[in-house]
């Protein structure tokens, strides 16, 4: 039996959604500086506070409980703009609306629900508390642990590490081993427990590479006593519930890459107008447009798919193979759009008076929190053996394009569609030869990762730029990304299959370096 997720909350017209986005980009002029913010080191109170006031920690509560009710897309959207201005407030803000929010309001009774929706829509942050040392992406093996404490209680123990909020959260939802809890031996659960809880100390916060002002702590449980009411949801089905969770979370992460990446690329446009050399502006010569080019492409391409995807989240589908796809594909384009804003600036680009290095140490971390890349291409590649049929399992690749778009984008259309046939051979062709011992060949499966990945994109694009009039940007803008999407779907294809190269991989990294 799988855990059912509603359709998130109607979307708000535009011109809601454009008053919120006008209102934050108003108080942002005034209140936030990227620069001052990084080097006070955590998020200032005013700036958490004003955040709180212009109800950025309330996108994602109902509107019965003072919220604003959004759902996936509009929340993204939010998410996307507060990252133009500082990436450090747009880690909060994400986290607490994706996984900080999204057990309570799915999975909360109504009882916990009443206590905590209405303060976390006015400002009470909110946070989530996964990882441990021993367990990153590998979170089956986590160790902290709810056992009965023969009062019909809990009692907690165990470390999270990396806890995002963590010091500045008011209640954090906190993934455990309940054994024996619903019945189930091994089960896990989420718990939703106060800061005050006794029993819970809070680290100290970390020092990072980027987002170096957003809260990033341990969490340490001893002999903590937890009411068996401050379970979420069906006892004993946390880590499903947690992957629904993700699928906000990973949504909301790859809005604030795009958000990073499109402010490096106005950066960029800026400078290339302004700086000059050999007697006229920079963005005149050919290398420079093509690199303004590519960046331009990657910002319209990633937002077609993060569009996708929250449209579907807010349809009611499960989205976690979408999601990942689209966390993968953001996180990567905002670190080529904002190393390529680098290059494009020189020198000064080093220097931190532009704020693009700073931009560039943000973006870093997107490819590895929430699911590192590599990990989530490993779940990307294994849809394609969910069930052992292609065409269910493929489904969101494989069916046809057709005549949409005319005759300008037909070819398109039926280079895809030819393609989808090749792919499915690629499938079978792995399934034959290894059968279930497919996942031991991660090799193999990220290239077929990358093959859907860039199949995926490519289908986004074109749909969009379909829906798009003859002649519009969105038609020539999918003219430029097309042959790159094809080359990687190629490229991916063939180092699926390329057992010989896995071979030389695996012997090369035994042999003795000398």
């Amino acid at each position: 039996m799988s855990i059912s997720i509603a359709p998130s909350s109607s979307e708000p017209d535009a011109e809601v959604l454009g008053m919120v986005l006008g209102a934050f980009g108003r108080w942002a002029d005034r209140a936030v500086d990227p620069a001052a913010i990084e080097a006070h080191g955590s998020l200032p109170g005013p700036v958490v506070s004003g955040a709180g006031a212009l109800g950025l920690y309330g996108l994602a509560v109902p509107e019965a409980y003072g919220g604003a009710g959004f759902g996936l897309t509009a929340t993204a959207r939010v998410v996307e703009e507060v990252a133009t201005r500082d990436r450090s407030l747009a880690t909060s803000v994400g986290l607490h609306n994706g996984l900080g929010l999204h057990p309570l309001v799915n999975y909360g009774s109504d009882a916990l629900k009443d206590a905590y929706l209405p303060r976390l829509a006015g400002g009470m942050v909110a946070s989530f508390a996964a990882t441990e040392p021993e367990a990153g992406s590998h979170i089956a093996g986590l160790r902290t642990t709810a056992e009965p404490d023969g009062r019909g209680g809990l009692v907690l123990n165990g470390d999270k590490v990396f806890v995002t909020n963590g010091g500045l959260a008011g209640v954090f939802t906190v993934l455990a081993r309940t054994p024996g809890l619903g019945g189930a031996r091994r089960g896990t659960s989420l718990l939703l427990l106060d800061r005050e809880q006794p029993g819970l100390r809070v680290g100290a916060e970390e020092r990072k590479l980027g987002i170096k002002a957003s809260s990033t702590t341990t969490l340490v449980f001893e002999d903590a006593p937890v009411s068996v009411d401050r379970v979420l949801g069906v006892a004993g089905r946390g880590m499903e519930q947690m992957h629904h969770a993700l699928t906000w979370g990973r949504s909301l992460m790859a809005a604030g890459a795009l958000g990073t990446a499109r402010a490096a690329y106005a950066m960029a446009q800026r400078h290339v107008a302004e700086r000059r050399q050999f007697g006229r502006a920079i963005g005149s010569f050919g290398q420079v447009r093509q690199r303004m080019v590519s960046a331009r492409v990657s910002l319209w391409t990633t937002e077609a798919v993060l569009r996708a995807v929250t449209r579907l989240g807010d349809e009611g589908v499960d989205i976690g193979w979408h999601s990942a796809i689209a966390k993968i594909v953001a996180s990567e384009a905002a670190w080529s759009v904002v190393d390529d804003a680098l290059q494009l600036h020189g020198g000064s680009g080093y220097i931190e008076d532009t704020g693009v290095a700073r931009m560039l140490r943000d973006c870093r971390i997107t490819r590895i929190y929430e699911g590192a890349n590599d990990v989530l291409r490993m779940q990307v590649a294994g849809q394609a053996f969910a069930s052992g049929s292609p065409e269910a399992d493929l489904a969101e690749v494989t069916a046809p394009l057709g005549a949409r778009g005319g005759a300008r984008l037909r070819p398109m259309a039926e280079d895809y569609d030819r393609d989808a046939k090749r792919l499915r051979a690629a499938v079978e062709a792995l399934r034959e030869r290894f059968g279930l011992r497919v996942f031991e060949h991660q090799v193999l499966l990220a290239g077929l990762a990358d093959a859907l990945i860039a199949r995926y994109t490519a289908r986004a694009g074109f749909l969009r730029a379909a829906a798009a009039p003859e002649g519009s940007p969105e038609r020539m803008l999918l003219e430029c990304a097309w042959p790159d999407l094809r080359r990687r779907f190629d490229e991916g294809l063939q180092r699926s299959l390329d057992v010989d190269a896995e071979e030389r991989i695996y012997a090369a990294s035994e042999a003795d370096p000398g």
